[in-house]
C-alpha cells in the first residue's frame, strides 16, 4: 500500500528566465506530500559526464513540503558566456545535474537524481543520457 500512496518527486524542467538563467522545477507525481531534505544542483561545462555527488549540496529546513501534484521551484542555474564559448568549440558539453533527497509520509527516505545536456535550442534535454548513474530514483 505504501508504494501506491507515497510521494514520487522528479526533476521536471529547467525553465529559462532570461538569456543565461534557468529556474529548476521538481514535481511530486505521488498521491501524498514529500518532505524535502536536501538538494544538489550544478550547471557547468565538462569534457566528460558529471558525477551527481560532485554537485554542491543544500539542506532544507524542516517543514519544506512538496505537495502532491505540486510544481516545486527550487534553485536557479546560469549558463555563462565562457561555458557557451567552450561548448561551441566542440570539445565538451554543458551539463545540468543534481539530486533531491526527501522523506515520504511513512518516514522513508528517497532520492531522485538527474542529468540534462544543453543543446543547440538553448534548452536542457535528456537526449541520450540513459545511464542509471545519471538519471534515476529510489
Amino acid at each position: 500500500m505504501t508504494i501506491l500512496e507515497r510521494a514520487y518527486v522528479f526533476f521536471d524542467d529547467a525553465k529559462r528566465i532570461n538569456v543565461s538563467e534557468s529556474e529548476i522545477h521538481f514535481l511530486n507525481h505521488g498521491k501524498t506530500p514529500a518532505i524535502a531534505k536536501s538538494r544538489r544542483l550544478a550547471c557547468e561545462y565538462l569534457e566528460s559526464e558529471p558525477k551527481i555527488t560532485d554537485a554542491p549540496e543544500h539542506h532544507f529546513p524542516k517543514g519544506a513540503i512538496i505537495g502532491s501534484g505540486v510544481d516545486w521551484t527550487r534553485g536557479r542555474v546560469n549558463v555563462t558566456s565562457q561555458d557557451i564559448q567552450k561548448w561551441q568549440s566542440g570539445v565538451g558539453r554543458i551539463y545540468l545535474y543534481g539530486e533531491l533527497k526527501y522523506w515520504d509520509i511513512f518516514g522513508e527516505e528517497h532520492r531522485t537524481w538527474f542529468c540534462r545536456r544543453f543543446n543547440n535550442g538553448w534548452q536542457f534535454v535528456l537526449d541520450d543520457i540513459t545511464d542509471p548513474e545519471l538519471n534515476g530514483y529510489d
